[in-house]
């Protein structure tokens, strides 16, 4: 698992003055890129050049953020198939403890220079998957 400190900015603040779903979904994008970078790694290679793709994301809006809070944001990564792996999510108030957000998305494995799906590669599943 990988845990992360983002605050809210206010271009994440919505028309309503909170965050919206659509920001949290950005948030924890961040936050997969922060773990990513960490592990040497890039959406475009993730060892091998194999990069991947988002094919599906879901959100669900949980609790109220605002400009200047700071969100906890816990990320795992499971469900490896043949070509495909679910990253999992939780954004929570760092003050309050309070769950703000939780979520998913899964990314298909993609050889961006031949332009189609790939395996995923070993270097990945080894870091990510254990």
């Amino acid at each position: 698992m990988f845990s992360t400190e983002i605050a809210v900015t206010i271009d994440q603040v919505n028309y309503a003055g909170h965050v919206g779903v659509d920001a949290y979904l950005a948030i924890v994008h961040e936050a997969r890129m922060r773990w990513l970078k960490l592990q040497g790694m890039s959406e475009l290679n993730l060892g091998d050049n194999i990069g991947y793709v988002i094919t599906k994301a879901s959100m669900r809006y949980k609790a109220q953020s605002f400009h200047g809070d700071v969100l906890i944001v816990e990320c795992t990564c499971a469900n490896l198939q043949k070509k495909t792996v679910d990253f999992f999510y939780k954004v929570i108030k760092r003050d309050s403890g309070k769950v703000a957000a939780i979520g998913e998305t899964t990314h298909a494995f993609f050889d961006h220079k031949l332009g189609k799906i790939a395996n995923p590669p070993r270097e990945f599943v080894d870091k990510f998957i254990g």
